[in-house]
């Protein structure tokens, strides 16, 4: 087969950049052969925290009872996830707490092969095993990684007294160019931002979001129409600080939360309380979201979602078409 071209892509950024010529974004990039084109107008985005996600292979460069000795409960989770992923059938889903990108596509390649995941990116950990990995069936261009970069905890003092960093958590943070055949196209960045309640995990969330918004002003500086979505599990709720600090506008950045004031809740799963998952895009993609698409699945078993992760998944739909509102 003919590999075919990208020369939509090229069209993608034109309308943001009156005045100058729009980058080359596409430069070299064709899809792959024997790629199935996507003829629906829809794109379906999943986030899901899949809970301690491993398989049956030891890492030895991992020491963690969870990744050495998985229980057979672990191994029977997998026939839920699979059901799961059969009745929600998204084209690009963003998992949190999985072992590798390797083990994902395993399983899908395994258990549900007729949903055609044939795509897949991740930024992996070298010693631990709570891992993002984007799944898709839809192209994947650039991969933007973010574990050699240390943020600040905001606020907070090490030991000698000097303002305390970390990067060991940030290999949990990634974006990836995502392409529709309609030639549609979105940054998606999947994040697993830091645990806890305790002041010191609310400054580290705080620095991570920082930093991204750093991130995504990059981006807009050189795409200013630029479609971004952001999904995963936040470790925070929309009442925290560092929540509110991703949302207030800056510069070219401008975020919105679908589900403000809608009381979903994720977590935990088996009795949500709280929302600390979530898919929020700019005001540049947040037309073309469906509304009301933003949801909790309902299933035919009510138990799978909870047998499978302490989180429940959130969907949301978007249309594959570049949505402008008047005036802009």
């Amino acid at each position: 087969m003919r590999l075919k071209a990208l020369p939509v892509l090229l069209l993608l950024f034109a309308a943001g950049c009156v005045g100058q010529r729009p980058p080359d974004v596409a430069h070299g990039m064709v899809v792959p052969a024997g790629h199935v084109q996507d003829t629906d107008d829809t794109i379906r985005i999943l986030t899901w925290n899949l809970e301690h996600f491993v398989d049956d292979h030891d890492d030895p460069y991992v020491d963690s009872r969870r990744e050495n000795d998985p229980s057979p409960a672990d191994r029977r989770r997998r026939e839920s996830f699979a059901q799961a992923m059969r009745e929600m059938n998204p084209d690009v889903a963003c998992f949190q707490e999985v072992e590798s990108a390797a083990y994902i596509k395993s399983l899908a390649d395994g258990m549900f092969p007729e949903l055609g995941y044939r795509y897949v990116a991740s930024s992996e950990s070298t010693g631990w095993y709570q891992n993002t990995v984007v799944l898709s069936r839809l192209p994947l261009g650039v991969q933007y990684v973010y574990g050699s970069v240390t943020t600040p905890v905001k606020g907070s003092l090490d030991r000698e007294g000097r303002p305390e960093t970390q990067n060991h958590i940030n290999t949990r943070m990634s974006c990836v160019d995502v392409f529709h055949d309609s030639g549609y196209s979105f940054v998606l960045c999947t994040v697993h931002l830091k645990a806890g309640t305790s002041e010191r995990d609310h400054a580290m969330r705080l620095g991570q979001i920082d930093f991204l918004r750093g991130q995504f002003d990059r981006m807009l500086a050189e795409r200013n129409d630029l479609n971004i979505v952001v999904a995963g599990d936040f470790n925070s709720a929309p009442e925290y600080g560092e929540f509110g600090f991703l949302l207030t506008p800056w510069r070219r950045v401008d975020f919105d939360d679908p589900l403000d004031g809608s009381g979903i809740r994720t977590h935990p799963s088996d009795d949500p309380q709280r929302r600390i998952d979530h898919i929020i895009p700019n005001d540049r993609m947040m037309p073309e979201l469906i509304p009301g698409s933003v949801r909790v699945p309902l299933l035919s078993d009510p138990g799978i979602l909870p047998a499978t992760s302490d989180h429940l998944p959130l969907l949301a739909d978007f249309q594959a078409r570049d949505v402008r509102p008047a005036g802009r």
